[in-house]
């Protein structure tokens, strides 16, 4: 399954009356997604530029009457984690607050700014405790109103037009797994971190060699001569006598040796 689609199943508990993806290519991959998944009724704002997570938001919310209700949860798709969104929503309402985000501890390694909270809150002066943002905030009517005169980050720009209209901010602090997907090696590592897996579909020819811990998804082939070592094997890809290492073979791809 992909990442979107992992992260649809988890928030499926929640019945969303809209489910928005947002996508700047490959629609016709991410539209198949969803529906493996199991998730028929979503809406695809497809952006010729990618707009950032702001700039969806400001989009999503001039398509929407002013005053509409309910409250949005806001997902990054580049992370896989097991936070459970009922969890969060349900902190979200209880605590009355106008923006929630889900934070844990700063990860060992990479370059991740910390978001800094004082009191349970984010954003204000004397922030003194360093938490990392795990991609999933939930945010209220008002907070995806003032997305329309927002231009830029949202723990930057977005958060000072949140405390400066009065509105609250605050976390919803969390020990769960967190991996970050945001690029081909984190991906490769990400994975890997679970352990080796063979999908029951993929064929291992006599002659191939698996060496180390590899993920070989539905569908694959790994042709005889061919040495995969540390790898990931997307969904019908395919190793013809190649030697390939700590890589990401796309969907659909074939990798031929010399």
């Amino acid at each position: 399954m992909t990442l979107l689609g992992r992260l649809a199943c988890a928030t499926a508990s929640l019945r969303p009356s809209r489910i928005v993806v947002n996508a700047s290519r490959c629609r016709r991959m991410i539209s198949d997604a969803m529906l493996q998944a199991g998730v028929d009724r979503f809406e695809l704002a497809f952006e010729e530029r990618p707009l950032g997570v702001v700039g969806t938001l400001r989009r999503l919310a001039r398509g929407m009457e002013r005053g509409a209700g309910g409250a949005w949860m806001v997902v990054n798709t580049d992370m896989v984690t097991d936070l459970d969104p009922e969890m969060l929503l349900a902190h979200h309402l209880d605590s009355g607050r106008d923006w929630t985000a889900a934070a844990g501890p700063m990860p060992q390694g990479g370059s991740f700014s910390p978001l800094l909270v004082a009191e349970g809150r984010f954003g204000r002066p004397g922030g003194d405790r360093e938490l990392h943002y795990l991609g999933i905030s939930v945010l209220g009517p008002e907070v995806l109103e003032l997305c329309v005169g927002c231009h830029g980050e949202m723990f930057r720009d977005l958060a000072p037009l949140v405390l400066a209209a009065g509105l609250e901010t605050g976390v919803f602090v969390t020990s769960c797994a967190w991996s970050d997907m945001g690029n081909p090696e984190a991906f490769r590592s990400g994975i890997l971190s679970a352990g080796g897996f063979v999908s029951p579909s993929a064929v291992l020819e006599e002659g191939a060699v698996l060496e180390g811990v590899n993920y070989i998804g539905a569908g694959c082939r790994v042709c005889r001569g061919s040495v995969v070592r540390d790898c990931v094997l997307l969904d019908g890809s395919c190793v013809e006598g190649a030697v390939v290492a700590e890589t990401v073979v796309a969907w659909g791809t074939t990798l031929k040796g010399d």
